[in-house]
């Protein structure tokens, strides 16, 4: 279960690294590369900001159960005993 505060949280925790990522001109041109990508066109930040914000935990929760892990990695320790 996750609460509204939680879902809130990590919207914004999307939201404040998108902002971020725009800080360099590396990070504008990685986003501008993957809008091209993934959309076929720029999307200004405040359109990304505007559609994330849109996003509903129902929304969420469709989308992870759609979602199949296609690796899976255990990190251990080594033993010395």
């Amino acid at each position: 279960q996750v609460t509204d505060e939680e879902f809130d949280a990590a919207k914004q925790y999307v939201i404040s690294s998108y902002n971020e990522v725009q800080d360099s001109k590396m990070g504008t041109a990685k986003l501008m590369l993957n809008n091209e990508i993934y959309f076929g066109h720029n999307v200004t930040a405040e359109d990304m900001i505007d559609e994330i914000q849109k996003i509903t935990k129902q929304d969420m929760f469709e989308i992870a159960k759609k979602i199949k892990p296609t690796n899976i990695f255990l990190l251990g320790g080594v033993s010395n005993g």
